[in-house]
Parts: structure tokens; C-alpha cells; sequence
């Protein structure tokens, strides 16, 4: 008497799903931080002080900004209008009111919990802790 185990490859339906689930996951994550920078830069109407968060006028900043795929395994945050940049940076007549990189820093761990918990859910992981 024996038994016979059959098994099929199944390796680039996997490869799929795995690219499929890191792709979501980061566009999950990403939505995070966009969350983030648009409270940020809605906490204040009018000019701010320089080193805070830019203040709003017309809320142009706040709508503008998104989350993109950028090819796969990258995404990017951020606005595309052109005073974004120099309000992230300053100019030589204007101090800085960063405002992507410290919103990153802000959204970090929730976008890294998010990224975690849809991998999970896309690639039926149970929570894992060892």
C-alpha cells in the first residue's frame, strides 16, 4: 500500500500575485503619506512661518497632491504644480516650509503597517509573529 502526491508548478501565477500584491500594497501605503502632507498643509490658512507648514490660500496644493505608480515596485507622493518645490526647499528670498519629506516622516510607520497588513490580505498571510 502507498500513497502518491501529485503537485503542480505553479510559479509564474505566483510571480503575478506576488507583484500584483506589492503593487496595491504600495499604493496603500503611499495613500498614507498623501493623507498626511494634504493635513499638513490644510492645518493653517495664510502665510506660515518659515520651517512650518505651508499655509493655504486656495487649496491648489492640498488637491494636487496624489500618489502614483511609478513603475511596480515605486510609487511616488507629491504635488506636480511648481511652488511645491520651492516651498519644500525655499528660495534665496523665501526660508523653506518643508513639507513632503516631514510628512513622510510622519506617515512612516502607519504607511509601513498598511503595506504589511495589505500584503497579508492580498496574499493570504495570517499575522505572523515570531
Amino acid at each position: 500500500m502507498g500513497v502518491v502526491a501529485r503537485t503542480t508548478w505553479e510559479g509564474p501565477k505566483i510571480e503575478a500575485q506576488t507583484y500584483d500584491a506589492v503593487e496595491a500594497a504600495l499604493l496603500a501605503a503611499g495613500s498614507e503619506v498623501q493623507t498626511q502632507m494634504q493635513r499638513n498643509i490644510a492645518a493653517k490658512k495664510g502665510p506660515s512661518a518659515p520651517g512650518e507648514f505651508p499655509g493655504y490660500d486656495t487649496r491648489n496644493l492640498t488637491l494636487s497632491v496624489t500618489t502614483e505608480r511609478m513603475a511596480p515596485d515605486r510609487v511616488r507622493m507629491g504635488s506636480p504644480v511648481f511652488y511645491g518645490r520651492l516651498l519644500e526647499y525655499g528660495t534665496s528670498k523665501m526660508a523653506a516650509r518643508p513639507w513632503v519629506v516631514r510628512s513622510f516622516m510622519m506617515a512612516k510607520e502607519r504607511a509601513k503597517a498598511r503595506f504589511d497588513s495589505t500584503m497579508r490580505r492580498l496574499l493570504g498571510g495570517g499575522d505572523r509573529h515570531g
